[in-house]
């Protein structure tokens, strides 16, 4: 059995974030979607550290109809949030820089772009 504890949320947890939209394409159209992956990596060499990620559409706080990974029309809000725990060093996808909804004057899906921004972090303690 292992313990964890989490010191509380810190700047220093937060500033060992970094978030970057990397070359990669992500599951799109094409590459003119404009559409990469968003990665996240814990820049600290020794602590794990869980940290909240803020999914936001641009502009702010829509809702709308999305596609699932078949294409099937999904309701969705935005903003929305999802916690990780990231490893020392680790590099890990978050999310891509755009979402597909439901375009109003035609049947194929238009963009949305999407701003990921951390919101919280604290390193863990694993014991």
């Amino acid at each position: 059995m292992s313990l964890v504890a989490i010191n509380g949320a810190s700047a220093a947890a937060i500033d060992d974030i970094k978030i970057e939209e990397s070359h990669d394409l992500c599951a799109g159209k094409d590459a003119s979607d404009e559409n990469y992956v968003v990665y996240a990596t814990n820049l600290n060499p020794t602590q794990t550290i869980d940290v909240t990620f803020k999914y936001d559409s641009s502009p702010s706080r829509q809702h709308f109809i999305l596609f699932d990974a078949n294409l099937d029309p999904v309701t969705d809000r935005f903003p929305k949030a999802h916690t990780r725990r990231l490893l020392p060093n680790e590099l890990a996808r978050i999310g891509c820089s755009h979402t597909y909804r439901a375009a109003a004057t035609s049947h194929n899906p238009s963009g949305v772009q999407l701003v990921i921004t951390k919101v919280t972090a604290a390193y863990v303690e694993l014991w």
